[in-house]
Parts: structure tokens; sequence; C-alpha cells
């Protein structure tokens, strides 16, 4: 598994047609649940995706709590689906069985984090709902990855 590589004041990695696919897949579910969490209507309840991604900063001041859903609530979740988005932009270019080089600039390193970090949290939370064995397997191991992800571009950020 190779990670990102600095070429001058940009972030490379390649990622294999494999990866390109999974992480596509889970940018468009996180936008997807992202756009539709910005409308309080569709908002399943109890959903601990949104509970974590959109929080509710006044959980005990009804009022407050309501203000918020209209004001804030919706440019948040917008903004978390176009960021996810954005990612699978970047991973959408080239052939899909070959896989795709992403080319970060400062800009785009900073989405990437975001859209890393909410894609973690959101895999986070449906790992914790009831799975069987297997699947809670299969979805630590993508936290795994994602986490590695994460490290090695804040690693390259670094160096």
């Amino acid at each position: 598994m190779t990670g990102f590589a600095r070429v001058g004041p940009v972030l490379e990695r390649h990622f294999d047609g494999q990866e390109r696919a999974l992480l596509r897949r889970l940018c468009e579910e996180l936008a997807e649940l992202m756009e539709s969490a910005g409308d309080p209507a569709e908002v399943v309840p109890g959903d601990r995706v949104v509970a974590r991604l959109l929080p509710d900063p006044y959980p005990d001041d009804a009022a407050a709590s309501t203000e918020f859903q209209g004001f804030v609530r919706s440019r948040l979740a917008e903004d978390k689906a176009g960021t996810v988005r954005a990612l699978a932009h970047d991973l959408s270019s080239g052939d899909a069985d070959v896989g795709v080089l992403v080319r970060l600039d400062e800009q785009r390193i900073e989405v990437w984090l975001r859209g890393l970090t909410d894609l973690r949290l959101a895999l986070f939370e449906r790992a914790e709902e009831e799975w069987d064995r297997s699947q809670r397997r299969s979805l630590e191991q993508l936290l795994d990855w994602l986490g590695w992800l994460l490290s090695d571009l804040l690693d390259q950020l670094d160096g």
C-alpha cells in the first residue's frame, strides 16, 4: 500500500481501482445522507451518523434548537455533503479499473482532511450499531484504512 507523497507544492497518491470505487461509494452515500439531513423533516429519528456529524448544540433548549435547525443545520449539512462530493470528484477522473492519481494542493488537502474525518466518524457510528460479526469486522477494517489514509496525509503535511 502506497501513501501520499510530496511532489513540489502538492501531495499525490495513486488510488487503485478498488480503493477508488470504495472511497467514491462511501463519499456518495455520506453526501446523500447529509443532503437529506439538511431538511429536518427527512431526518430518520435516532440516526447515529446524523447525530454525530450534525449534533444539536442546544439539547436542553427546544427553542434554541429549533432556531439552530432552521438557520444553521442545513448549511452545515450542505457543506459536509459538498466536501465528500469534492473527494468523489477528485477520484472520478481516469480509468476506473486502473485507478486514479489524486493531486492535492494546499486548499484541497484541507478538503480531504475534513472529508476523511467525516467518513471515519460516520463509519464509526455505523460500526457501533447492531451488526453481525463479519459486517462489524469489515467496518473495522475500513475504519483502519481510512485512519491510515488520514494519518498518512497528516504525516506528509508535517514532513
